[in-house]
């Protein structure tokens, strides 16, 4: 029988300390708890360690983010609200408590580089928890990948490059500015990069808004990814008077303001920034709120706030939508948001940009057609003078064509109501002189103004388009008469009026304007929209022949993609359409823009030279001459 054997100790084998935080089980902390003992604000008036309080309504979207059942969180977000880094802070609490990946796709290659180095790496570096886990290797470091010691990556892609969002799985993904990107066929393969990780993966989108059309194929893709969520939410602050919640929304702000010479109401937005004296009124109770009683309803609704707003009660949805106005954020002033709006009425670009950016929505762009014919003929009226008493200056635009040149004069207002003066057509070669000295006498023309004055004009623009050196020879030596070349810019979205810019054919020097003819038409068309007498009104005369009515529905607005972009442009219906009064009259409309002139001054100073003078009555006694003359007799 075999002696028995002395069953042998088993060696233990002691795991090191980076082994053993990888296999420990740790309790997660929710979104809000870990920002307050990880993230450090770099900059801005609030900076140190993240404090919920200092931006109450963030609070929810912490919250929301960090839930186990919802996979898809879109943010459409006003200026200034902490967006970006709450969304960064919330891909690295992932890196703490996993080993998976992450992808970021921004805007352009640009931003990536930027982001890296100024924002990612200083959170690393600053937050307690995650410098611990940052690699010492640099080569886990760079500008397009960062990876930490316990295996989490981060790639870093941008929306025009398909290598860098279609080549990996990842858990985590994030699409910043979404509304932003040149090339949108990228986001679903950045979103399908999620697809092995069903139950697990988090998709992070958010962006100021951009344009949204009508058209499919040319939607703002923030709300295409807004539209497709579970749940729509707003905030509801509380009233730190009356105590009830409400959405806050621009109608219900309100600023002072002062009174005009016509008996209306005008604002100054410079003095409102500057005293910051808007307001919000309180939907249920009197309370006007100031930037401190809005922080105060913000603060006092932090962890409730967030309530859905289309009626649908889901348990646990899997995506959520917030809309964060940046009059949620105490890094903005009421007053700001009022300001910046006023100064953007009549500015169609301002306008987008503060919805965009305060109001946190899509500016909607529809169709935009010009006035059917009929209406416009129906406001064809009889002037009590060559040029009514409410006007104050004129400015013509000639588009020169093959075989003559058109011209109309048009008379403006106050808040640029209009009167169609004269069309004129000057037939010949625009490369022989004799056209040229029909319309060199046309333009030292005088009109007689309902005053009694006669006016001359203040500005004429030039198209440029055809013959532009003959153009340049004509206008170059009449710059002291206010003549002026024009020609259009290449872009759609260039403003109204440039420059003016010296420009040289041969031997000929020119002073050249560059006109934005999308805004321009846009603008323009816009005010034959208006159909009561005032501010922006076309008024029309009753010598305007069916031609240029006819001339008026040439074109209409239709989306086209610019730099990836929907962009809405002005186009001919058809290709042989004439559109010269179309052109004319943005030309018209472009001199007005280019002058500087208080057309208020003018209007009464000629209403001044109208009134009839009192004769001065003499008030000293004595021969004529007053008191030197009669002294000297």
């Amino acid at each position: 029988m075999m002696p028995a054997v002395a069953e042998q100790p088993k060696e233990f084998i002691r795991f090191r300390p980076a082994e053993i935080k990888v296999f420990r089980k740790r309790k997660r902390l929710p979104g809000p708890e870990w920002f307050e003992r990880n993230i450090n604000v770099p900059i801005g008036s609030r900076k140190g360690l993240y404090r919920n309080s200092n931006n109450p309504a963030m609070w929810g979207i912490l919250h929301w983010a960090t839930l186990p059942w919802v996979r898809t969180l879109v943010l459409a977000k006003g200026i200034q609200v902490g967006g970006t880094l709450i969304f960064y802070g919330l891909m690295l609490r992932e890196a703490q408590y996993t080993a998976d990946t992450a992808l970021i796709v921004m805007a352009d290659e640009r931003s990536v580089k930027k982001l890296s180095k100024k924002r990612l790496q200083p959170m690393i570096d600053q937050s307690p928890a995650l410098a611990s886990i940052k690699s010492s290797n640099p080569d886990d470091t760079s500008i397009y990948s960062i990876s930490l010691s316990h295996g989490f990556t981060i790639d870093i892609g941008w929306s025009s490059s398909e290598m860098s969002v279609s080549s990996e799985s990842y858990r985590v993904v994030l699409l910043d500015e979404i509304s932003k990107y040149k090339v949108r066929g990228n986001i679903e393969d950045a979103k399908g990069r999620t697809t092995v990780h069903q139950d697990t993966f988090k998709l992070w989108i958010w962006s100021s808004p951009g344009i949204d059309t009508d058209d499919p194929e040319n939607r703002d893709p923030l709300m295409v990814e807004a539209e497709a969520c579970d749940v729509m939410l707003e905030f509801f602050a509380k009233c730190p008077d009356c105590g009830k919640e409400q959405v806050m929304i621009f109608d219900r702000f309100g600023w002072p303001g002062q009174v005009n010479l016509q008996g209306q109401t005008e604002a100054d937005p410079k003095a409102i920034r500057r005293n910051r004296s808007a307001w919000y009124q309180c939907e249920h109770c009197p309370s006007r709120w100031n930037d401190y009683k809005r922080d105060k309803a913000v603060l006092a609704s932090m962890k409730t706030g967030w309530k859905p707003t289309d009626g649908e009660e889901i348990e646990r949805p899997q995506s959520v939508y917030f809309h964060f106005p940046a009059w949620l954020s105490p890094y903005v002033s009421l007053s700001e948001v009022v300001a910046s709006w006023l100064e953007a009425q009549g500015d169609e670009e301002k306008l987008r940009k503060w919805n965009n950016r305060f109001a946190g929505v899509s500016y909607r762009v529809n169709s935009t057609h010009a006035p059917e014919l009929e209406a416009l003929a129906d406001r064809a009226e009889v002037y009590p003078a060559e040029v009514p008493m409410n006007a104050g200056i004129l400015t013509a635009g000639a588009d020169v064509q093959i075989n003559r040149i058109e011209i109309e004069v048009v008379a403006w207002g106050v808040g640029n109501e209009s009167w169609g003066i004269e069309n004129q057509v000057f037939y010949g070669d625009p490369r022989l002189p004799d056209v040229w000295a029909q319309l060199d006498t046309y333009l030292s023309k005088r009109w007689k103004h309902e005053s009694g004055v006669e006016i001359g004009l203040s500005r004429t623009f030039v198209d440029s388009g055809y013959c532009s050196s003959h153009v340049y020879k004509f206008t170059a030596p009449r710059k002291p008469r206010n003549i002026y070349s024009v020609k259009g810019a290449s872009s759609a979205e260039a403003p109204e009026v440039l420059g003016p810019t010296k420009q040289r054919i041969g031997s000929t020097k020119a002073e050249v304007f560059i006109l934005g003819g999308n805004k321009l038409k846009t603008t323009m068309f816009g005010y034959f929209d208006i159909a009561q007498p005032g501010p922006g009104y076309c008024h029309l005369p009753d010598t305007y022949d069916k031609t240029w009515y006819e001339q008026m529905q040439a074109e209409h607005q239709v989306a086209q993609k610019t730099n990836g972009r929907p962009v809405q442009v002005w186009q001919k219906k058809k290709a042989n359409l004439a559109n010269e009064a179309i052109d004319k009259r943005q030309y018209a409309l472009a001199a007005l823009m280019s002058l500087r002139v208080d057309i208020k001054a003018q209007i009464a100073a000629l209403k001044s030279a109208a009134e009839p003078k009192e004769p001065q009555k003499q008030t000293a006694s004595g021969p004529p001459g007053g008191f030197v003359r009669g002294w000297r007799r």
